[in-house]
C-alpha cells in the first residue's frame, strides 16, 4: 500500500480532495491552506510520488500518474490558479510553481522526461 498524507491548518476550511491511488508504494502528500481549493489526484502503477500544496483560494489541481517511478511537485501559493498535468510513462519529472491566475495543461508520455515550469 502506498502513503496518504492530507493536511488543512484551519477548521474552517472548505476543501475537496478527490483520491483514487491503485498499485504499490505511491506516496501522495496534500497541504490547502486556503478556502476552495481542489485537488483530484489519479496513482496508478509503483512508486509514483505526489506532492501538492495550494496556500491561497480557488486553486485547483488535476493530476495523473500512470506508470513507475514518477514524481509530481505543484505549489501554487495565490488565488485562482489551474493546473492540469498526467504522466503516463515511467521515470517522468514534473516541478511546477504557480502564484496568481496562472493556469498549465501538461502530459507527459513517454519515460525520463523531466520539466520545471515557474509562472507568476
Amino acid at each position: 500500500m502506498g502513503v496518504a498524507e492530507v493536511s488543512a491548518n484551519d477548521a474552517s476550511i472548505s476543501l475537496a480532495q478527490l483520491l483514487d491511488r491503485h498499485g504499490n508504494s505511491n506516496a501522495l502528500v496534500i497541504l490547502q491552506r486556503g478556502t476552495v481549493n481542489s485537488a483530484d489526484v489519479t496513482q496508478s502503477g509503483l512508486a509514483n510520488v505526489a506532492e501538492l500544496q495550494q496556500i491561497g483560494m480557488l486553486n485547483e489541481i488535476a493530476l495523473q500518474q500512470a506508470g513507475v517511478g514518477n514524481q509530481a511537485s505543484v505549489r501554487q501559493v495565490g488565488f485562482g490558479n489551474q493546473a492540469n498535468l498526467a504522466q503516463l510513462g515511467n521515470a517522468n519529472a514534473i516541478s511546477l510553481e504557480q502564484w496568481g491566475g496562472q493556469s498549465f495543461d501538461l502530459t507527459q508520455i513517454g519515460n525520463g522526461i523531466e520539466i520545471s515550469i515557474v509562472q507568476y
